[in-house]
């Protein structure tokens, strides 16, 4: 593992040129630069995709992508039957819940940002898709931002619109396949792709790159069933495509692919980069002289690649001032080639200090050609055409000002034309949006408000003082958000403290010391959070010793204690250098009001090896309310262990899950009210998602109706227990237990994406939920019909006709009914006209329908009952 201390030692004599106190210490780097080593940034995000490929472990051939896609199209075609809906509450659990969503934040700290894309009719209207998937609109002249869908797992690094007959399409892609929308955003369906002149199964289209709006025309290579990349074409708005001609090859061996499809912007002309490796490895440059003819291409010229294995090739290309020859640039890696006459002729120019990053590997401005440049984990600018590179920043100056400095990681350089004339250039990267000012090449932030995509990995509320809300972030460091109105519904502004990534939140003192976890075993704890009114003031760290076989962030809790000293245990690792394995690790935090960081936390192996045990990593734990001794721990290999005494000890679980089955252990609940009562969530595409035991996690029991095929990430409950809330892959979720099912808690208004986390907040009857993508969000119980109320007051009802157009008759005893529809909304409210009561259905739209009788005070009293509407 590479070691979270080494970082910043050349940082430190920036802040500080002195021994440095704890309101001075240096802010950790961002993960993905952490370490030395060529592409570091990259191999970071790697671990992290693989960490969370692990978490959605499923049986072989489950793509757990495209089941995630399918969840969420479901959900967005739901709400497009009411696109007109007002925020409002709303009924769910077939009329048993009911209640209403809020976004809280973070509106002043922007996630990570794709790709933008300008309004070909109005300068002033761009479009923006972020990592998260949702898709915004932005007021350039106001820095103002609108969401326009939050629906659907967009792919978040291409957003494209392209003119049709009927007006414009906007493209974009869905977990591989290419989608459109007629109406700049709002609705969404999924393109055709045809090949050989036979349609492809839509989960048979498995990747993408490059794809280029030329004219009318949508180009772009995908990939089917993992084979070579191919080129596609759509002349319809990207509502379908057809297979495209190949460039020629030069051996039937298939050695040689695409690697890009390029189209300078503002020229009308399309490139084809080919590549071969190994042997003879070169790139190759046909372009497109006659998109309908059976041998488009025209070849224009190669270079030879400096390799012995795998690269990425990518071209791009501007117009030179007074001449008609283009601007060409070849990018192999960290190997860089320029032509100035067309591609008749290539020079290799100096050798890149870093490799540029995938998804935008080289950029050269449409309009100067001399100006060159990357991302990576900073961005790379040249100004004499490739010839010297600079940053315009180093990462580390974005927490000094983020106003003017970009944050880490480049995803994406665009030049619009303002609605002034003049033209800009933009950068997106996993802190917003910013805009080179030309006086001084500096990166002016501009969104710094407003756009709200928030990646959290963790969301917790401060038990002492409930203002507070901590938000642990994807590389926009913790972040506090404070909402001073116990009945707050704003949208909360927020501020990031430290920098980098961060989860698994605990408390001590009741909310005076503040533990969160950076990846791979480093723990920050913050004193006097309270006295400090937030400040952070005094802080200190801890590690894991030895991580080889550590998860990325890791797993925490901090039982409470009858003496008051702050002890949390953290998933290990080893406290000990010597010693490898996965252990719970007892942290013990002491006070020393002279030392430079306030205290000192030690770390202690309790004895059990988990890996020893043959049970791989924990991956989740928690403590029994009723009994703090009591400790369960589940593993990523689907294990689960119970201890009696407080993690000295422990007992495996009896095998519950059948051989070949792929539960990664994500989320346990321990009850609030049943001792030996617990719930395990996780990975939930090739076996049931939650499990339930009641005898201390020695037996469990399904319990996962009514969910997808989904991972859940966290689990909370209602004080009583009458309400289980998930944070999943798919959305938020709610069990009832009068049901004993869980139902959808999304709604009408709930952002569509990961959700990673849950807390139930019992002196105001809310359940915060953090998502990855779209920060925190308050769904606020209004009421939960009360189980004995319902078979106290024992209405039932009898609906006839069923199925029924036009009328129906309700028979029952009760004072009045109400219809709803599939989303909770009530259609239609009746007063009950004594044991037979009409109700008209005329002007509702043919479908299912919900009747629920009602008391006199207008509540439910009882199940409702299903009706059919022809």
């Amino acid at each position: 593992m590479m070691r979270t201390l080494t970082l910043l030692i050349g940082i430190l004599a920036i802040f500080t040129a002195c021994e440095p106190n704890p309101k001075e210490m240096p802010l950790p780097a961002p993960v993905e630069i952490l370490g030395e080593g060529e592409a570091e940034g990259e191999e970071k995000e790697s671990q992290r995709e693989r960490y969370f490929e692990n978490i959605h472990r499923a049986a072989p051939g489950t793509d757990w992508r495209k089941l995630e896609a399918h969840n969420a199209m479901a959900r967005h075609r739901k709400r497009q039957a009411r696109p007109d809906a007002v925020k409002s509450i709303e009924t769910f659990a077939d009329g048993l819940l009911s209640g209403e969503w809020f976004e809280r934040g973070s509106k002043f700290t922007a996630g990570s940002i794709f790709d933008v894309v300008q309004d070909p009719d109005d300068a002033n209207r761009l479009f923006i898709i972020s990592a998260g998937g949702s898709i915004w609109e932005m007021d350039y002249a106001a820095e103002e931002f609108s969401l326009v869908n939050h629906d659907i797992y967009f792919d978040g690094s291409f957003l494209g619109l392209v003119p049709t007959i009927e007006g414009r399409n906007m493209i974009a892609f869905s977990e591989s396949r290419p989608m459109y929308s007629t109406d700049d955003g709002s609705r969404w369906e999924f393109s055709d792709v045809s090949k050989g002149g036979e349609l492809v199964n839509a989960d048979d289209v498995t990747n993408w790159f490059s794809p280029q709006v030329i004219g009318g025309n949508v180009f772009t290579t995908l990939q089917i069933n993992w084979g070579a990349y191919e080129t596609f074409r759509s002349e319809d708005g990207g509502q379908s495509y057809t297979i495209f001609a190949m460039p020629p090859v030069e051996n039937e061996a298939g050695e040689e692919s695409i690697t890009h499809v390029y189209h300078p912007p503002g020229i009308d002309r399309l490139f084809v980069l080919v590549k071969t490796m190994y042997d003879d490895p070169k790139v190759r440059i046909f372009e497109v002289v006659d998109m309908d003819a059976d041998d488009p291409y025209r070849f224009v010229g190669e270079v030879a690649i400096e390799t012995t294995g795998f690269f990425r090739g990518r071209i791009a290309v501007a117009a030179q001032p007074g001449t008609s020859d283009m601007r060409m640039y070849i990018q192999a890696d960290d190997q860089l080639f320029r032509s100035n006459d067309d591609g008749e002729a290539f020079i290799e120019m100096p050798r890149l200090e870093t490799n540029p990053w995938s998804q935008q590997a080289i950029y050269v401005r449409p309009s100067d050609p001399d100006f060159v440049a990357f991302g990576a984990v900073e961005l790379w600018v040249s100004r004499d055409g490739g010839e010297t590179f600079l940053t315009p920043n180093k990462w580390y100056d974005y927490y000094n000002d983020i106003s003017m400095y970009l944050h880490a990681d480049i995803m994406r350089l665009t030049e619009i034309t303002d609605p002034d004339g003049e033209l800009q250039m933009l950068v997106s990267s996993h802190g917003g949006l910013n805009r080179l000012n030309p006086e001084d090449s500096l990166w002016y932030n501009i969104a710094q408000e407003g756009l709200n995509v928030a990646q959290y990995y963790d969301v917790s509320t401060n038990p002492g003082d409930p203002r507070v809300i901590y938000a642990g972030s994807q590389d926009q460091g913790f972040q506090v958000l404070t909402d001073d109105d116990p009945n707050g519904r704003e949208v909360l502004g927020g501020y990031q403290f430290f920098s980098g990534d961060y989860g698994h939140t605990v408390f001590g003192e009741n909310g005076n010391i503040y533990a969160t976890a950076y990846p791979f075993g480093t723990i920050y704890a913050f004193y006097d959070v309270l006295a400090d009114d937030g400040q952070f003031q005094s802080w200190t760290a801890y590690e894991v010793e030895y991580g080889d076989e550590f998860i990325w962030i890791a797993p925490m809790m901090s039982p409470p204690r009858i003496d008051g000293q702050m002890i949390y245990y953290v998933a290990g690792g080893s406290a000990d250098s010597t010693s490898e394995g996965s252990h719970l690790i007892e942290v013990t935090m002491n006070r020393d009001e002279n030392s430079p960081s306030y205290g000192e936390m030690t770390g202690e192996n309790k004895p059990f090896d988990f890996i020893d045990a043959a049970a791989g990593n924990i991956s989740a734990m928690t403590y029994s309310p009723v009994n703090t001794e009591r400790f369960y721990v589940a593993t990523e290999a689907g294990r689960f262990f119970a201890s009696e005494d407080e993690g000295d000890s422990w007992e495996e679980t009896l095998n519950f899950l059948p051989d070949g089955w792929y539960l990664y252990g994500q989320a346990i609940h321990a009850s609030k009210t049943e001792e030996e009562t617990v719930w395990l969530g996780g990975s939930g595409y090739s076996n049931p998602p939650v499990w339930r035991s009641t005898n201390g996690g020695e037996d469990f029991d399904p319990v996962s109706d009514g969910l997808p095929p989904t991972v859940v990430n966290g689990l909370a409950s209602s004080p009583t227990e009458s309400m289980i809330f998930a944070a999943t892959e798919a959305g938020a979720f709610v069990y009832i237990a009068s049901e004993e099912r869980w139902f959808d808690l999304s709604g009408q208004f709930a952002p569509t994406m990961r959700y990673v986390s849950v807390e139930f907040l019992e002196d105001r009857n809310i359940a915060r939920f953090g998502t990855y993508g779209r920060g925190a969000w308050d769904f606020q119980v209004e009421e939960l019909v009360p189980t004995e109320d319902l078979f106290a007051a024992n209405e039932t009802v009898n609906v006839y006709p069923n199925p029924a157009s036009g009328m129906t008759t309700v028979e029952g005893n009760a004072a009045g009914y109400r219809l709803y529809d599939v989303t909770g909304r009530e259609v239609r409210r009746v007063v009950a006209t004594g044991e037979r009561t009409r109700v008209p259905l005329a002007g509702l739209d043919a479908g299912i329908y919900f009747v629920q009788p009602l008391d006199a005070e207008g509540r439910g009293t009882g199940l409702a009952e299903r009706l059919v509407v022809r």
